[in-house]
């Protein structure tokens, strides 16, 4: 059964762009992954940073470490494979939508500014409205804006 956004949020417990970003890759991954994921128990996801994206990969596949079928790499990179073990066959999700966000860290620096003990509560209100609308964003963006897709063996 496929699982919907709140559900990626539920298990994750909090809303962030991260948990958008790895909902909308794993989706993509295994619709491109096709009838080769259709037994999970030969399919290991593949991570190369330890983001909140992760989660949404675990929940949205059932990839988790604890069934050995979730893999981090530890390169740092937003790269997220699927791999079908029987074929050798799989997808590679590169996020590059993280490139040009927030190159001059404004939105880092508002984030700190509205989490801390200084912030008004109308400061952290204005923070989570951006914070919405630009999960918003990842949420409804074509997917050839914010990631690429390639086939890889």
């Amino acid at each position: 059964m496929e699982k919907s956004f709140e559900d990626v949020v539920e298990f994750h417990r909090h809303l962030c762009l991260d948990i958008a970003m790895g909902y909308r890759i794993a989706k993509a991954a295994l619709r491109e992954m096709g009838a080769e994921a259709r037994n999970l128990k030969d399919v290991v996801a593949i991570v190369e940073n330890e983001t909140c994206a992760v989660d949404a990969i675990q929940e949205f596949t059932g990839c988790t470490l604890g069934k050995r079928n979730l893999i981090l790499s530890g390169t740092g990179k937003p790269v997220y494979i699927l791999l079908n073990t029987k074929t050798g066959n799989a997808i590679r999700v590169y996020c590059k939508y993280w490139e040009s966000f927030d190159k001059d860290g404004s939105f880092n620096k508002r984030r700190k500014h509205a989490t801390s003990p200084q912030a008004t509560p109308e400061e952290q209100q204005a923070f989570q409205r951006e914070l919405n609308t630009k999960i918003k964003e990842i949420l409804r963006s074509p997917e050839e804006a914010i990631f690429t897709i390639k086939r890889v063996t």
